[in-house]
């Protein structure tokens, strides 16, 4: 089994960060939160084919395994674009493995009485409800929304979502724990470009000890998270550990860059807070999807 993205899904990533940058390069985190569904960026990812990475080779997909969808789901993570990429390409996946053909745009109605689908308010959007596909139509958020991320908004389909399978949860929480890498690692991108412009006291504060060591922890943190992705892609029967442990370490970067980034990392318009936004959220949709407690709040994802 391979554990890393392939060469040509490593390709993909690339290509994928590209259009996100082209899209997303000069448009701050507070203002992408404030637009919503990105309207324009999807209907480029549907045209270029992107929602068809995971489906079935012989329904037009990519084909691309879980190791290969690792590197998509860390680009989408790093951007924090407001599209439902992550889901669509699941739902792909399934219902292209079962000889069904593949959809534009689709999500997934995870167990609990609210029926919580990520990007669920969407209009058009279809939403799998076990091995059902089912089209909303528009306006229809209903009752229950949770717009904690923006990146990973969900929305209530008005009915009680059926149990996952032991796979597909353990595929959702997967790729959205790769999703959580790339926001840990955007979030230690901003943390070092602020230590190195900073000055206090006539030097940059990455030039002092205490700054200098965090940031080599966390760097270790975002390291160790994509390591833990690695293991869960390889090792099945550990999975709900390995996604709980790589969220954790993503989170304990995340929050080393918002003491790194001192005062200001505290204010909305940093928006380091999205980074943690979205990896909480996805903590949160890994425990509704079924995989249960995650790692407990101890650091560095150690059990207590």
């Amino acid at each position: 089994m391979t554990l890393v993205p392939s060469a040509d899904a490593r390709a993909a990533a690339e290509r994928l960060d590209a259009i996100f940058r082209d899209a997303y390069a000069d448009v701050p985190l507070t203002r992408r939160h404030d637009d919503g569904f990105d309207e324009g960026v999807w209907e480029t990812l549907v045209d270029g084919g992107w929602h068809l990475l995971g489906a079935s080779a012989g329904s037009g997909g990519a084909g691309f395994a879980l190791a290969d969808l690792t590197g998509i789901a860390e680009t989408y993570g790093r951007w924090l674009a407001g599209v439902p990429l992550l889901p669509t390409i699941h739902v792909n996946a399934w219902i292209t493995a079962d000889g069904g053909a593949p959809l534009p745009m689709a999500t997934y109605r995870l167990p609990g009485d609210a029926g919580l689908a990520p990007f669920g308010d969407l209009a058009g959007i279809a939403v799998l409800t076990g091995d059902e596909v089912a089209e909303r139509s528009a306006d229809a958020r209903g009752t229950a929304y949770d717009g904690f991320a923006y990146s990973l908004p969900l929305a209530g389909t008005g009915a009680a979502g059926p149990e996952l399978t032991r796979g597909r949860i353990d595929e959702l929480g997967v790729l959205l724990a790769a999703s959580g890498v790339g926001a840990a690692e955007s979030a230690l991108r901003q943390a070092c470009e602020h230590a190195k412009t900073r000055v206090q006291f006539g030097k940059p504060i990455g030039q002092y000890q205490a700054i200098a060591h965090l940031l080599a922890d966390m760097f270790t943190y975002v390291a160790l998270a994509r390591s833990a992705v690695s293991w869960a892609v390889g090792n099945p029967g550990t999975t709900a550990r390995a996604v709980g442990a790589s969220l954790k370490l993503a989170l304990d970067a995340v929050e080393g860059a918002v003491h790194v980034l001192g005062g200001r990392g505290f204010t909305w318009e940093s928006g380091v807070h999205f980074y943690l936004r979205h990896i909480l959220q996805c903590r949160k949709v890994v425990q509704l999807a079924g995989q249960g407690a995650l790692q407990p709040a101890g650091r560095h994802g150690e059990s207590g």
